[in-house]
């Protein structure tokens, strides 16, 4: 469990270090061990895959890795209309479907009521009505009425009038705890799994792995680095997918049906640190997409470290959070 509010601190940095708003991997900044590795796109981002094992088979388990995310992309994307998510969305009712989809909407379920409902799977038409569509057209369309109607998880699955799914806010969280599963089930112990910024570590040989935090507007520095073993890192922050619309309104992917897709926010990035990617990724965007009440209760209910990044570049941290800015 975290400390409570008074244990923690708000730092104000210098005005000649750098603000930032994304973590991502500029590279291992420690000598690793690393015997294979393997990059490939998915989910609208970069995977990238390291195994530390010296194991007989690795191409073959990084394959079954890579077939995992892709078998995910395809049941659960929204921008495709062949998945169970774009089928569901389109208003088609699923007379049977996976258990991993019945567990990821009840998981969403407990995140709502504990964010007090700032984070919501129920997103995806809100995501289309300022431009987050699947052509990626980024134009502010008329918005539309969508039910506030819990969702019903029953033997059979369709969504309310209106309401359309995004598991954007956990779906990489979720997916790399899965790979990490697979890799313990084929005996693997040393490796990391990197989705484009949301990262979890074993050890590399029971040491830690370190990251560097990275500067948003200048991706060649990094501001910070944390170390991971057999724990999880998530961002969110707008810097990597906002645009300006037609109608003259700054959107960006991050919104909650809560506030609205056009709140001005004091925070520019959080970070998350959680013994699950799935943690530190749903915790990540309810953080972000909450206020500082709502951060701290997740983070006490949770079991998360959580540092976040204001727009005067100065930071607040839990106390245990171990990520360490330069």
């Amino acid at each position: 469990m975290v400390q409570k509010s008074n244990g923690a601190e708000r730092h104000h940095k210098p005005t000649t270090v750098l603000s930032f708003s994304h973590l991502a991997m500029v590279g291992y900044t420690n000598n690793c061990s690393s015997m294979y590795k393997a990059e490939f796109p998915a989910l609208g981002t970069t995977w990238w895959i390291k195994i530390f094992d010296d194991s007989d088979k690795p191409d073959q388990i990084i394959e079954s890795a890579r077939s995992l995310v892709l078998d995910f992309e395809q049941n659960y994307s929204r921008f495709r209309q062949d998945s169970l998510v774009g089928r569901l969305n389109a208003g088609e009712t699923l007379t049977s479907y996976p258990d991993e989809l019945r567990e990821m909407l009840e998981f969403a379920q407990q995140i709502y009521h504990l964010s007090v409902g700032y984070f919501d799977i129920r997103i995806g038409s809100t995501l289309e009505n300022i431009g987050y569509d699947a052509a990626y057209s980024f134009q502010a369309k008329q918005p539309v009425s969508v039910s506030s109607e819990n969702l019903a998880v029953t033997t059979e699955l369709k969504l309310p009038s209106g309401v359309k799914i995004d598991f954007g806010g956990m779906g990489k969280g979720w997916l790399i705890d899965k790979v990490a599963k697979h890799f313990s089930e084929q005996g693997l112990k040393y490796f990391s799994i990197n989705a484009g910024g949301d990262i979890y570590v074993s050890s590399d040989h029971d040491r830690p792995v370190s990251f560097g935090l990275e500067h948003p507007f200048d991706l060649g520095k990094i501001i910070g680095n944390i170390d991971l073993k057999n724990t999880a890192i998530a961002s969110s922050a707008p810097n990597r997918r906002q645009w300006k619309s037609s109608d003259g309104r700054n959107y960006s992917h991050l919104v909650s049906p809560k506030s609205g897709p056009s709140q001005q926010r004091q925070v520019s990035a959080v970070f998350v640190h959680s013994p699950t990617a799935l943690l530190a990724d749903t915790c990540a965007t309810a953080i972000f997409v909450s206020n500082p009440k709502v951060a701290k209760s997740l983070a006490t209910n949770l079991g998360v470290e959580f540092m976040l990044v204001f727009n005067d570049l100065g930071t607040f941290s839990t106390k245990a959070f171990p990520g360490k800015l330069i």
